[in-house]
């Protein structure tokens, strides 16, 4: 199966005109996390050129349903999206 990336960086989560997206993924939800973020029990030794930078692999064929959304006074906008089924693929 394919899959797609989403990498997240606490610190510098705001980009020239970006979109933040939070995502959040159910307990059980099949994607691969690439890293921890430091201060968290599976970290063991991480190091980062990006401090506060984690990256997670979610399986492609994901659907998702947009739970949150902020405006802030400057105009930068901050979506949560929430994991609400992973469709198997065809060729599996």
């Amino acid at each position: 199966p394919a899959y797609d990336s989403a990498s997240i960086n606490l610190n510098n989560g705001w980009g020239g005109g970006a979109v933040k997206v939070n995502y959040r993924l159910p307990k059980g939800a099949k994607a691969f996390f690439m890293n921890a973020l430091p201060h968290s029990p599976n970290a063991k030794g991480y190091k980062s050129i990006y401090e506060g930078e984690h990256e997670c692999l979610i399986a492609r064929n994901s659907r998702w349903k947009v739970v949150g959304k902020t405006v802030d006074g400057e105009g930068r906008i901050e979506v949560t999206v929430e994991l609400v089924g992973q469709v198997k693929p065809k060729d599996l």
